[in-house]
């Protein structure tokens, strides 16, 4: 679990105060810059937060919660620093860091040594901390958070993205899941980021009381600066229209589905290409079936759909905004064998203004596409109708313009970074989060919490 920095990641860190380690995962960083004023001292709370690792989408996250003075925050990485993802200077030396430095947030993911690195960092992120901050409830780590919690009698809340029961699990995964949803139960404070989390954590038995609604955070992408305006010309498809696929080509995210459906309705796409942007992750479990259904895929394209298909391999976060802006219309066809927990490829098709089609198995799809208004949700493997729905987008320019203004509307009503740092303070600063009578959890309450009887059941599958 050793090694030297990658370059980029020690140019990237150059400007952090004092000297850092060789060792990535033997970082113990204290790293405040500024000095608080006294008034500020007086009022910070201490806020842990334990999350599996760094990711270019999280950056948000971190940045709004560091960036207030009312918080004296601190950070464990479970996972170690990927060479292209590596937390800004600016956010590294706001904050005290440290870094288990595992390949995994799986338990198999653990050895002897990382198994009692992580113990040992959590409990002591825990015992330095007012409150924690963890991301779900799933992972090991969560649950030895959760225990440290309770021993040391300090708060912990919990962020879930769970909206959907496994299917046919294992005698020993339905006993951990048990344990999961102890947990959510049980905790100060639930964090889903949506609809489907909140009602799907209300049918485990989890109060009303304690959930607040924490908005998934992404990047605006319409915000960055495209830096590679000859990008359509340089794919060939300057004239044309493009559907854009972004993601994992694996079985569950339904790229196969995308291409028959575009199959069925070839003459009536015309002067369209497909983009299908992303490619096969070696480190994922399924990696082998993962290259033989990317074979699949291609197959498909070159027999069925000669030249209306580019594939351009997994894209860097950093240039991912240039992609999104060659497109007419974004598709995420998430098949029906699992779920998606979230899907934070809709937070970044809304925020640069596309129509969106989304299957039914994608977590955010309530809150972020209006079926007629922004987009379409279709049934994950239903070819007919997600055909059906890719014809009327992309034959129809008013329609997708319409649909395109009202896909941002939706994106700057859910992406509120502000409301974060004000729910977790207020759960800090409360002497009860259970307690529905205390006057500043109830008012967070009226803010950050939806209405129960207004939504809709939670879907099965």
């Amino acid at each position: 679990m050793s090694g030297k920095i990658p370059e980029p990641i020690t140019k990237l860190l150059l400007s952090v105060p004092s000297q850092l380690p060789d060792d990535l995962n033997q970082i113990d960083r204290n790293g405040i810059v500024s000095t608080p004023s006294d008034e500020t001292k007086n009022t910070q709370k201490r806020l842990g937060i334990i999350w599996p690792g760094f990711r270019y989408y999280n950056e948000a996250l971190f940045r709004i919660i560091t960036e207030d003075r009312r918080f004296k925050t601190s950070i464990l990485w479970i996972l170690k620093f990927q060479e292209d993802e590596v937390p800004p200077a600016d956010i590294l030396s706001s904050m005290h860091w440290r870094v288990v430095g595992t390949d995994s947030i799986r338990v198999s993911g653990y050895n002897l040594k990382t198994l009692i690195k992580m113990i040992f960092l959590v409990w002591r992120t825990v015992h330095e901390s007012d409150g924690v901050l963890t991301s779900t409830q799933a992972p090991l780590h969560s649950k030895v958070a959760f225990a440290c919690a309770k021993i040391l009698k300090k708060k912990i809340f919990i962020k879930t993205e769970q909206w959907l029961d496994l299917e046919r699990p294992s005698p020993l995964m339905k006993l951990y899941k048990k344990i999961d949803f102890y947990l959510m139960r049980n905790c100060d404070m639930l964090l889903p980021h949506g609809t489907n989390q909140l009602q799907f954590a209300a049918s485990k038995g989890v109060s009303q009381s304690m959930m607040r609604l924490m908005p998934m955070l992404s990047k605006d992408l319409r915000g960055m600066k495209i830096n590679n305006p000859a990008l359509k010309k340089e794919l060939g498809i300057s004239e044309k229209k493009v559907i854009l696929y972004f993601g994992r080509i694996i079985r569950q995210k339904g790229l196969k589905d995308l291409l028959l459906a575009c199959v069925r309705i070839k003459k009536a796409l015309g002067n369209t290409t497909v983009v299908v942007c992303g490619g096969v992750e070696r480190h994922v479990s399924d990696f082998s079936d993962s290259v033989s259904y990317e074979g699949e895929c291609r197959k498909l394209a070159d027999a069925q759909l000669p030249g209306m298909v580019i594939f351009t391999g997994p894209i860097a976060s950093s240039d991912k905004h240039n992609y999104f802006q060659l497109a007419d219309l974004f598709v995420h066809p998430h098949g029906s064998k699992s779920s998606d927990g979230w899907g934070l490829v809709i937070n970044e098709a809304t925020s640069m203004a596309l129509p969106v089609i989304v299957s039914d198995r994608v977590g955010s799809a309530p809150d972020l596409v209006v079926n007629g208004e922004n987009g379409y949700i279709v049934g994950a493997g239903d070819v007919d109708e997600l055909s059906r729905r890719i014809e009327e987008l992309i034959t129809d320019d008013e329609k997708r313009k319409f649909m395109a203004a009202r896909s941002r509307s939706l994106f700057e009503k859910y992406h509120q970074p502000q409301q974060i740092p004000e729910i977790l303070w207020e759960a800090l600063h409360s002497k009860n989060c259970l307690d529905p009578t205390d006057s500043g959890l109830t008012r967070i309450s009226h803010e950050h919490c939806v209405d129960f009887q207004k939504l809709p059941d939670i879907p099965t599958h």
